[in-house]
């Protein structure tokens, strides 16, 4: 990936603290809502797909009775993990939407705000 795909990517990352873990989001691109709308937007894929982070997240945050070490976020784990946390999917979801609706009012008043009038 290039420099310069990856500082457009960051751009759109922020945080969100569901379930107690503090969690990396990546808001959608345009492109992405509208392949999204195809499976829905309350679902465990959405949640899947846009959570690219974690911080503090140990193993027994993750699997009960563990040792407590620390997790480095790695997807395919956040996949699988997610796919049984249902609590954490509307959650996540509803902070994907409003991120993604805030986006794009900023994008409206941006135009509004720079068309002749």
């Amino acid at each position: 990936m290039s420099e310069l795909t990856n500082r457009l990517r960051k751009a759109r990352e922020f945080k969100l603290t569901a379930g107690g873990l503090n969690l990396l989001l990546r808001r959608p691109t345009d492109a992405e809502m509208v392949d999204q709308a195809e499976v829905g937007f309350q679902s465990y894929r959405f949640a899947q797909r846009f959570v690219v982070g974690w911080e503090g997240v140990t193993e027994n945050d993750i699997y009960r009775n563990s040792n407590g070490d620390a997790l480095e976020f790695d997807s395919a784990d956040w996949a699988a993990w997610v796919a049984d946390r249902k609590d954490l999917w509307d959650p996540i979801c509803d902070a994907l939407l409003a991120t993604y609706r805030a986006h794009a009012e900023e994008l409206k008043t941006t135009a509004k705000n720079s068309t002749p009038g």
